[in-house]
């Protein structure tokens, strides 16, 4: 008999925990999460970022233009001065 009465493994098997590739969001606990962000650029100097997470590389070269970045990267550039988080472009 398990610790848990089994309740680790349903929890597991869950069909929200499940995501369909085919949709632009992702389902997670009835929650939709976007799988990307965008952000515009507030500054008219090139900025080359590396993502935190995935390792891609985001150039903005002129000023108010809109990048999409995926949402793994997009977290942590949130709080980066001259980017503006936008909603879909």
């Amino acid at each position: 008999m398990s610790c848990c009465g089994g309740k680790r493994e349903t929890l597991y098997n869950n069909k929200y925990n499940q995501s369909d590739t085919n949709n632009e969001f992702e389902i997670n606990n009835e929650v939709a999460v976007p799988k990307s962000f965008y952000f515009k650029y507030l500054s008219s100097k090139p900025l080359t970022i590396k993502g935190e997470i995935t390792g891609n590389i985001y150039q903005f070269h002129d000023s108010e233009i809109t990048i999409q970045v995926d949402r793994r990267d997009g977290t942590f550039m949130t709080g980066m001065p001259l980017l503006q988080r936008i909603e879909n472009p």
